[in-house]
């Protein structure tokens, strides 16, 4: 049984900086951050986006969403607070009836009749 190793393949090289492994969906947003903090990020999205001969306003978004979200994935109080979140809104009804609720659908239409304001975030 000289086959080799067996079980997980092992990860695949990168070849191009990590912000460019996926696209996702805009919203615009104004942050602050400190100056050293900036000027790192003004240097890696000028590498970034030479190394694979983008526009640095593209690499600056992938490059804000997924620290941002790596940042997010880490932060296990955070996630504790989602999963307790999606807990409590499993099995409870609100209200005495379901359907005065409001349904948001991707394409924003929505169905049936509560006046209530909701806001539908595109699939990521």
């Amino acid at each position: 049984m000289s086959q080799g190793k067996m079980g997980r393949p092992g990860k695949k090289e990168q070849t191009r900086p990590m912000i460019y492994e996926r696209a996702r969906s805009r919203v615009a947003r104004q942050v602050s951050m400190s100056a050293k903090t900036a000027e790192n990020l003004d240097h890696y999205v000028t590498w970034a986006a030479a190394e694979v001969g983008a526009e640095e306003d593209e690499a600056l978004v992938l490059t804000v969403d997924q620290a941002l979200e790596q940042f997010f994935q880490r932060d296990k109080l955070f996630q504790d607070s989602l999963e307790d979140k999606t807990e409590a809104g499993n099995g409870k009804a609100t209200g005495s009836s379901g359907s005065a609720a409001a349904t948001s659908h991707a394409d924003g239409s929505r169905a049936t009749g509560s006046s209530a304001s909701t806001t539908t975030r595109p699939a990521v």
